[in-house]
């Protein structure tokens, strides 16, 4: 069979089928790494009725959360121990069965283990692999599959990988299109790309990915109006991190924000810096809410946040323009916004600043974290998700659940072609 294995923005091929893709019958929904259940979310959003059927989530904490959000009573369950017939995968000709498997980016992602997905490969990512053994074991398969994953799943290191997977559920029957969708795209104010993959039963059928969104949401959109005091930086903190004094630019009336130097960095270093900021700002017409790239000597007015992940290593050096909540990027090196959007959410996104690399700088000399409420937000749950999971987890697992979770907004343009 040919490959009808396509991108966004790609031209249909003439392998792709003329009768749109559309699901008809009662939807039984089988979550395999189950999270706290946005793809549920997604469809109870969308006012779809279908059916809790199965879910597969090893940790307690999180299958916790997610019958306390969606009024279920699902136990944790290993993937590498269930069976096909577990699944419950029966009268496909009564039921449209959605399958997703968001399988763990452990070992794919930049700032992972990088170890890769192969089979037999023993690696977290690579429990890929359980679901072709689980699809292998069916005696009737599901109409609809969907992958979702890093953008690191097509990196020159995991594309035969993830070719391979791509032929398997080819020889299954399947016809698969997959696109790169960034979750700023979607009015959503966080720079969050990731993989997906739509697999369904037959080449008759063709499907598109959504296409863009007009945005209409900032950050501030999303930010509590009161945040307790144990989410802001101390000053010793804010010292280690070599936040300096906001300066009020002489001639310009305008906040220049916060410069982050490496710990590593030579005085020399920041004194360049610092000259290097102040000649851009001489040189170019600047606007609440601008970032300045000192080293560019250049002025971004995107507006858009960079990726912002949990990892230390990124204190470099960026300065800005704002009038508007600010996002640090710590592993880039950047502060970079004018309240429109932070960076990808991450596992740790509720450590502190040093390991996490995220804060929002709300004034001169305040700078804070995220709240659990304000990344569960981020991710597409309602306040009323959150408050139900708040009731049965911890504080750290709630940032951790939401890090490893789906855009609820993504998810609910994917469906939508869907119904």
């Amino acid at each position: 069979m040919a490959s009808t294995i396509k991108s966004v923005g790609q031209q249909m091929s003439f392998f792709d089928g003329n009768v749109p893709l559309k699901l008809t019958k009662p939807v039984r929904l089988i979550e395999l790494f189950a999270g706290i259940g946005a793809q549920a979310q997604a469809l109870k959003n969308l006012g779809v009725s279908f059916e809790y059927h199965r879910i597969c989530e090893i940790e307690k904490s999180v299958v916790d959360s997610y019958n306390a959000v969606h009024g279920t009573f699902f136990m944790p369950t290993d993937i590498m121990k269930i069976k096909a017939e577990d699944l419950g995968v029966v009268e496909t000709d009564k039921y449209d069965y959605i399958l997703t498997y968001s399988f763990p980016c452990t070992d794919l992602s930049k700032v992972g283990k990088k170890q890769g997905m192969s089979k037999g490969s023993g690696t977290r990512s690579g429990l890929l692999w359980e679901v072709e053994r689980l699809l292998k074991e069916m005696k009737e398969l599901p109409q609809i599959l969907l992958m979702e994953n890093v953008p690191d799943v097509l990196s020159a290191s995991n594309r035969k990988d993830f070719f391979s997977w791509c032929a398997f559920l080819e020889s299954l029957g399947y016809t698969n299109r997959y696109a790169l969708l960034n979750s700023k795209d979607f009015d959503v104010p966080q720079d969050r790309e990731r993989c997906f993959m739509l697999s369904w039963q037959g080449d008759k059928y063709f499907y598109n990915f959504p296409q863009k969104k007009p945005k209409t949401r900032k950050l501030k959109d999303v930010l509590e109006k009161n945040v307790a005091e144990r989410y802001y930086l101390k000053e010793e903190t804010l010292e280690k991190l070599n936040l300096t004094k906001i300066y009020r630019t002489a001639n310009q009336g305008i906040w220049l924000g916060n410069l982050y130097a490496d710990a590593r960095m030579s005085s020399e270093d920041g004194r360049r810096f610092y000259r290097q900021a102040f000649e851009t700002i001489r040189e170019n017409d600047c606007a609440d809410g601008d970032t300045i790239d000192a080293f560019n000597k250049r002025v971004n007015k995107s507006g858009v946040s960079p990726t912002v992940t949990t990892r230390p290593e990124g204190f470099k050096t960026a300065i800005l323009v704002v009038d508007e909540p600010m996002v640090y990027d710590g592993y880039n090196g950047v502060i970079r916004s004018d309240g429109s959007c932070v960076g990808t959410l991450t596992t740790n996104c509720g450590a502190d600043l040093k390991r996490n690399g995220q804060g929002i700088i709300e004034s001169e000399k305040r700078i804070r974290k995220l709240t659990p409420k304000e990344c569960w937000r981020l991710m597409g749950f309602d306040d009323e998700a959150y408050e139900h999971a708040a009731k049965v987890t911890t504080h750290s697992k709630l940032y951790k659940q939401a890090g490893n979770s789906i855009v609820v907004d993504v998810l609910m343009e994917i469906f939508r072609g869907l119904f």
